[in-house]
């Protein structure tokens, strides 16, 4: 997979979007944002709920991408559920949770 980001910034910011990227995205919900890297593998988690509700809520919508730089940045994509539109989640639990 190619990649095009800008020299002198932060890879992982860059793949995973700025906070002011993300202002025209769902600008109707609450949104969050995780980053984690363990060695090659970076996931990053990103998720939507209506404002007000609370991180251990099922009212969340999470994404899951996971890059491995061992093998060119490969990304793999999920979403929680498998379905776009699943409010069903809680953003405290999303590293557990089923992504397809």
């Amino acid at each position: 997979m190619a990649k095009i980001l800008q020299s002198g910034r932060d890879e992982a910011v860059q793949l995973a979007g700025e906070a002011s990227a993300w202002v025209g995205e769902m600008p109707q919900y609450a949104r969050r944002v995780e980053i984690r890297t363990v060695g090659a593998i970076t996931t990053i988690y990103k998720a939507w709920a209506n404002y007000g509700s609370l991180e251990n809520a099922q009212a969340w919508m999470i994404v899951k991408f996971t890059l491995d730089t061992t093998t060119e940045l490969d990304v793999i994509e999920g979403i929680a559920g498998g379905s776009v539109n699943l409010f069903d989640f809680t953003w405290d639990g999303r590293a557990g949770h089923s992504y397809s």
